[in-house]
């Protein structure tokens, strides 16, 4: 994600290769069903009557999803790597990595904890947050190793992993120490930027729609219409186009990463009337494209119907949600579809509308790894057909 060079282009390529595997997207998509049943049986125990933080409710599952796609089935129920890797997650969302303070703490951890005290704050240790989870994908990668070495019975289960086709097919299959902290730093990158920027873009989806209750019921049915009882899946999207809208419209409005990685020139280049030279570092801001008046009419409002041209989607050639060129985001595909599925099972199980009255573009946010709501909360009740 950060890196540069050529193992850097050569490990997007190798990622982009395994998430286009045909085996993929099968098990990703029972994985998500998987982490979303569990989610809903966590919310039966929730007080209805009170309001709740509904991104907080599903961020277990947001975690599982990703480490189920890397090693290729979801973590057991109850065990101590789905509460490690849920503080990893809590740490990368609660931790300001723009604060001076962070940086300190990253570089000198044993001041900061005294530091911390002083100053009566609480302070993400983020050398202890990456080791941990380091430490849980270096085991994961071990332990595929080691089943794909015996080749038995337990081993068709990890076959459409992400690090199994990496260790075996696409230029990891050498054992030594530089390729191994390659790959677990690979692997590091794509579960911080999937679990927090997907976390973060489900629960700004999930807030309009409990504020637009017109487009959230208009959203249902056509879940109910399409799927029934039956499986949710991605080849439905094409069929669901008023929800795939809803969630494209929340992708605008949400601005999960504002600005993202900087670019630099590597040659002069002239804008309107400014001149560029090369070496200029640049940044592009999602926030300005995504409310350019000159593309969207009424950039604050929630329209899903701005997406939509004779009832299917329409190319916004200024919408770039994951970016754009060699930085944009490599795993964008497998983010739509966590997105889809995971909107489409909370509208067809719940209803679900806003404890205020906060206007959407004046909801107070956080900046984090990725930008989050900070204090949405929802009241949530099981639609009467489930």
């Amino acid at each position: 994600m950060f890196g540069n060079g050529e193992p850097w282009d050569r490990n997007r390529k190798l990622i982009r290769k395994a998430l286009e595997l045909p085996s993929f997207r099968p098990v990703l998509e029972d994985v998500i069903r998987h982490e979303m049943d569990m989610a809903f049986q966590n919310l039966e125990t929730y007080d209805c009557t009170k309001p709740i933080k509904l991104g907080e409710a599903f961020l277990v599952p947001s975690i599982n999803i990703i480490a189920g796609a890397l090693r290729g089935a979801p973590l057991p129920p109850v065990s101590e790597e789905r509460r490690a890797l849920k503080s990893v997650a809590q740490d990368m969302i609660d931790c300001d990595f723009r604060s001076l303070l962070t940086k300190f703490s990253f570089k000198c951890p044993v001041a900061a904890k005294v530091l911390s005290k002083l100053l009566f704050t609480d302070l993400v240790d983020v050398r202890n947050t990456l080791n941990t989870l380091r430490d849980e994908i270096r085991k994961w990668v071990e332990e595929i190793r080691l089943l794909s070495a015996a080749d038995d019975g337990a081993l068709a289960a990890v076959k459409s992993s992400i690090i199994y086709s990496l260790l075996t097919e696409f230029g990891f299959t050498e054992v030594s120490e530089e390729k191994e902290a390659e790959l677990v730093m690979t692997l590091n990158d794509m579960f911080i930027a999937g679990v927090t920027t997907v976390q973060s873009a489900f629960e700004f989806i999930l807030m309009y729609l409990s504020k637009y209750p017109d487009e959230q019921k208009r959203a249902q049915e056509e879940v109910e219409r399409v799927a029934g009882s039956g499986d949710l899946t991605w080849a439905m999207q094409e069929k669901m186009p008023f929800v795939w809208a809803c969630i494209l419209e929340g992708l605008r409005l949400a601005v999960v990463v504002p600005t993202f990685i900087p670019h630099v020139l590597t040659q002069d280049m002239k804008v309107d009337e400014y001149t560029l030279h090369k070496g200029t570092i640049g940044a592009f801001s999602l926030c300005s494209v995504h409310r350019d008046e000159k593309y969207f009419t009424e950039p604050e409002l929630f329209d899903p119907m701005r997406h939509l041209e004779d009832g299917k989607i329409k190319q916004i050639h200024s919408y770039r949600p994951y970016g754009f060129g060699r930085r944009s985001c490599v795993g964008w595909d497998m983010a739509n579809i966590e997105l889809f599925l995971m909107t489409t099972s909370v509208l067809r199980s719940f209803d679900f509308w806003s404890a205020d009255n906060i206007p959407p573009q004046n909801m107070e946010m956080k900046s984090c790894f990725a930008q989050h709501l900070k204090n949405f909360t929802c009241f949530v009740i099981r639609r009467s057909h489930q």
